[in-house]
């Protein structure tokens, strides 16, 4: 709670640009550098109020996002003014070896001849893929608008972009876990399975579109119909292939509502609501088994060559749904434990009386 108290100070420090008492403590601490440095640099001669706050000054910048005016307090590598990532997080190799990670955008933003152009440097030269990502780089940030206005930090954990304590606890306490679709961590699939669903509402599976502004060169076209470049929003959704299992896995559920969504999540939130509280799991692991074998024939096809038809892939997904249903902790412990005894039988292993699969058994060589 303490550090989402002292969050506050942090929103304050970016809303307010000519406060007095931010005057005062930055030119009694660093004087002669720019404000990025003064949020970055070495702390050691700063109070302890000031070395507390900076504590938190990492999960504070990934909680906003920046409408760029004329960049002069906007993290080039560190803010999120481009998209929901920073740059540091789509070109980890280059933030690595640049000379100024904490520089802001109008410092690496010059004017020269009456143009402007990008200056920013590294500490050694580029070579091999690290040009690509570079021009990558260069490329996503060429048609960017930048206006005579200050730049405008929003909060993303409120509707109205507003900072709140309430909303900066609850991101500190969980990760950032805390979303719509939380309700996945509480079926009983496997957690690989829950992982994979959980990025896939995210938008932050590695698609051709993610690896491509990463400076990974690779064929862009969906590989299940090979007519479109492949994004999220393609692969799970729009694809023709895809569509045809959205529609028969629609059929299954009895539901219908036209299937007309801009998201995973929208789609999750739509087909997931209402009903009683079996139907809702039965249409929440129909839903993830989906999601798995989409994402499983996409790589099988993509690094295996391997390609099944959409009626393969669907008594797939009715097998793993099925399964996953009609399966508890409990019922897998049973299965788990009968698998043990099977395999200590073939290999001839004598357990103690009242021994169970987490203790120590008695293995005799057999000839």
């Amino acid at each position: 709670m303490n550090k989402a108290l002292l969050g506050k100070w942090f929103w304050k420090w970016f809303e307010n640009k000519q406060v007095l008492w931010k005057q005062i403590s930055f030119y009694k601490y660093y004087e002669r550098k720019d404000w990025s440095e003064f949020i970055h640099s070495n702390r050691g001669q700063l109070s302890y109020f000031w070395k507390n706050l900076f504590l938190n000054v990492d999960s504070f910048l990934c909680s906003t996002r920046v409408e760029v005016g004329e960049g002069k307090h906007t993290l080039f590598w560190l803010d999120k003014w481009l998209d929901s990532y920073t740059l540091a997080s789509l070109f980890p190799s280059l933030f690595i070896i640049t000379s100024h990670p904490y520089a802001s955008v109008s410092n690496l933003r010059k004017k020269r001849n009456n143009s402007w152009i990008w200056d920013i440097k590294f500490k050694r030269q580029l070579t091999g893929s690290l040009v690509f990502q570079f021009l990558n780089l260069l490329n996503l940030i060429k048609d960017t608008k930048f206006v005579q206005k200050e730049d405008s930090r929003i909060w993303l954990w409120e509707t109205n972009g507003i900072f709140s304590v309430k909303s900066f606890y609850q991101f500190l306490i969980d990760g950032g876990l805390r979303f719509d679709c939380a309700d996945i961590w509480k079926l009983s699939i496997p957690l690989k399975v829950k992982i994979m669903v959980w990025l896939a509402l995210r938008q932050s599976l590695n698609t051709k579109d993610i690896l491509t502004k990463k400076g990974i060169q690779l064929e862009l076209n969906c590989v299940l119909c090979s007519k479109v470049e492949e994004s999220h929003t393609h692969l799970f959704i729009e694809c023709e292939f895809v569509f045809s299992l959205w529609k028969s896995i629609q059929f299954k559920l009895k539901i219908g509502k036209d299937f007309k969504m801009k998201s995973l999540k929208e789609v999750w939130l739509n087909w997931t609501a209402g009903g009683n509280k079996e139907c809702k799991m039965k249409r929440d692991v129909l839903f993830c088994a989906l999601l798995w074998c989409i994402w499983q024939e996409r790589n099988d096809r993509l690094f295996s060559n391997k390609k099944k038809r959409a009626l393969e892939i669907l008594n797939k997904i009715m097998i793993f749904s099925t399964f996953w249903l009609g399966s508890t902790i409990s019922d897998r412990a049973a299965r788990l434990l009968a698998r043990r005894k099977k395999k200590n039988e073939r290999l001839g292993v004598i357990q103690p009386a009242g021994a169970t699969g987490e203790e120590t058994s008695i293995v005799i060589q057999l000839d």
